[in-house]
């Protein structure tokens, strides 16, 4: 490819090869295999139990899911330090290699890696503690934006940066109107067991976006005499995420005890290729929550497939669509809430204009298009083309573990493991690599070395 550029994009969230995680995972997604047409694109995201292979995310996208933060977002620093450590020394190994970083979101926080190297920074919320730090603290070269919202949001809070103003770049999220389009319900309903009942979507991964008030105004419908059917995705995390499980534990709860449990419906997280015809299911969709949204991509989504929103006005989600095409409602107020939520079942408003403003104001090749164009200005360098080989001529026990007879306690994971390894430090406090490699599979010497067991050293 003459002409292309190495990219390396990095994301404390996950990239997986047949899930999309969230509404900006999934315009990460879109813009990296945008990208690998004309350029080689390689993806840093976070290593979890359910997604730790290399794979191609599309032509010339290298996806690797090797950072050691912790699993879940956020407090993704939450993690023992030899693995803060190894991510650190992994993005830097690749950022040698790159023309350009582009930070999906603001919250890798090693700023001195990135010194020889062009930054953009994209934050995707302005609420989470990672991203702020990582505005609060840009100096860097370019800083892409969804709204206007945000930029005003950085304005008001960055005033270090010389010529900030003219370093951010608002571009939109794009909605893919090839796949956002209404799309026959009828297998999908069958399968997920709604009958032909008034359907409330809440397409949403955490119920800070609003679950407590879609409970509530599905508990008044009912009142009212309504059959109702709300339908909450089980978000993909708690699947490893002991908190997140709690909280559908407690949502089970909540449930039986408001006498909602022939109403409300949880479900397996929906893949984004059935997305459409999640959205053309639903009667409304509802965006209820004080979560401040950076764009609002689910309310986009829902209207392009015929499907009317009831959206709170907070954040973003208070300009994206003008009051005059999709009324808002006040955030807490519940009668609001309901009563929009009724005249929307009762009356189905004609979202064809709706779809027009989406297509012209938020259109899809225009922001990936958008992407390119800011990439593509920093042009290439002079990179890093040396391997990635094992450089360590010998390896030590970590200071953060001790040898047992049964194997290596680690501080950190409160557990023992191991043993085969161990053995090999019976007569010493190092051994060589290479020693150690003809007693044990080189695998079990690498995920020692990633779980902290075990420190590379040469002397």
């Amino acid at each position: 490819m003459n002409g292309s550029q190495e990219i390396l994009i990095l994301s404390l969230g996950p990239v997986f090869r047949n899930y999309v995680h969230g509404g900006s995972q999934k315009i990460l997604r879109d813009v990296a295999v945008y990208l690998g047409k004309s350029n080689n694109v390689t993806i840093l995201c976070n290593r979890r139990r359910d997604n730790k292979d290399t794979f191609m995310l599309g032509e010339n996208v290298t996806v690797k899911p090797i950072l050691q933060f912790k699993e879940t977002f956020p407090e993704a620093y939450n993690a023992p330090p030899y693995k803060l450590a190894f991510s650190r020394e992994i993005i830097k190994n690749h950022v040698t290699k790159s023309d350009v970083v582009y930070m999906h979101d603001a919250g890798i926080l090693f700023h001195d890696i990135f010194d020889d190297v062009p930054l953009v920074i994209s934050p995707r919320d302005f609420l989470y503690p990672e991203t702020l730090l990582g505005v609060l603290n840009f100096k860097r070269d370019k800083m892409i934006v969804t709204t206007q919202y945000m930029k005003d949001c950085v304005l008001a809070l960055t005033d270090s940066v010389s010529n900030l103003e003219n370093k951010i770049e608002v571009i939109p999220n794009g909605v893919n109107s090839e796949l956002f389009h209404y799309k026959n319900p009828s297998s999908l309903r069958n399968e997920l067991g709604i009958k032909d009942t008034v359907t409330l979507l809440y397409p949403h991964r955490t119920p800070t976006k609003g679950l407590p008030f879609a409970l509530e105004v599905t508990k008044r419908l009912i009142s009212e005499g309504m059959n109702v059917a709300l339908l909450i995705p089980n978000y993909i995390d708690s699947l490893i995420n002991e908190d997140i499980k709690n909280t559908y534990k407690i949502l089970k709860k909540t449930i039986t005890a408001w006498n909602l449990d022939s109403y409300v419906f949880i479900h397996d997280w929906i893949p984004q290729e059935r997305m459409p015809e999640y959205y053309s299911l639903g009667d409304v969709t509802l965006c209820l929550g004080t979560f401040p949204e950076s764009f609002g991509n689910v309310t986009l989504e829902s209207l392009m497939c015929g499907t009317p929103v009831v959206a709170s006005k907070v954040a973003a989600q208070r300009e994206v669509i003008p009051d005059s095409m999709m009324p808002k409602v006040d955030p807490f107020n519940v009668e609001e809430m309901t009563n929009l939520t009724k005249k929307f079942i009762a009356n189905k408003p004609d979202l064809r204009d709706v779809r027009q403003y989406i297509l012209d104001k938020y259109n899809y090749v225009n922001m990936l298009e958008g992407y390119s164009q800011v990439l593509r200005s920093f042009g290439t360098r002079i990179k890093n083309t040396q391997s990635d080989n094992f450089s360590h001529s010998f390896l030590k026990i970590a200071p953060w573990c001790y040898l047992k007879n049964d194997g290596i306690y680690n501080d950190y994971t409160e557990n023992t493991a191991y043993p085969d390894i161990a053995v090999a430090f019976a007569n010493g406090d190092r051994v060589s690599y290479n020693s150690l490699k003809d007693l044990v599979n080189p695998k079990r010497i690498s995920d020692a070395l990633l779980e902290g067991f075990i420190r590379g050293s040469n002397a």
